[in-house]
């Protein structure tokens, strides 16, 4: 038994001096907390995250994406040699974009002056991409840092998902691995 003088004292029954008081030990609190835990919904609630994790890591829209990135890496040096054919594009793009937009107008009068607004801005960036296709040239050419680093970045994007995969196909096979651990 110990002495606890700045603890409380609480008694229960009506003559306090032939009771003896006494505190819940940190363990007892421990078990109590765990207690009140409830295991097999959280179980449920981590299945369901894991099936639905499984499923976007599974799906082919990711694998799609993922080889879609290293090609986007592989032909942005080739984008960078013909900037000058897409920008003219872009202008042309505008054009049209300026003709719907006219036509959005008449029929929405709110969305007109979005549109508007969405337009001056897209004017302002076409006068400006002649600089940046420049820039960009010369930054997606395939020799040069960035597109070294894109590929590496697809590589290694590739293989966390292949480890998250992996992962959530324990988790799934033995839920009670995030409690107890790998085991022997």
């Amino acid at each position: 038994m110990d002495l606890l003088p700045e603890a409380p004292a609480r008694y229960h029954s009506a003559y306090p001096r032939s009771e003896i008081a006494t505190l819940s030990s940190p363990l007892e609190e421990f078990s109590r907390a765990i207690a009140r835990i409830n295991i097999d919904k959280i179980a449920h609630s981590l299945l369901q995250a894991l099936d639905s994790f499984n499923n976007v890591m599974a799906s082919e829209e990711l694998k799609g994406s993922l080889s879609g990135l290293k090609r986007l890496a592989d032909e942005a040096a080739v984008l960078a040699q013909a900037m000058p054919a897409l920008l003219e594009n872009v202008r042309k793009a505008l054009q049209v974009f300026e003709t719907a937009a006219d036509r959005t107008a008449q029929e929405v009068p709110k969305l007109s002056h979005d549109m508007r607004i969405a337009l001056d801005s897209f004017g302002k960036a076409a006068d400006r991409a002649d600089k940046l296709f420049f820039d960009a040239g010369r930054l997606l050419a395939p020799s040069s840092a960035t597109v070294r680093d894109l590929q590496s970045a697809v590589k290694e994007l590739t293989e966390a998902a292949k480890a998250i995969r992996s992962l959530a196909k324990t988790l799934e096979r033995n839920p009670e691995s995030l409690l107890r651990g790998r085991g022997r």
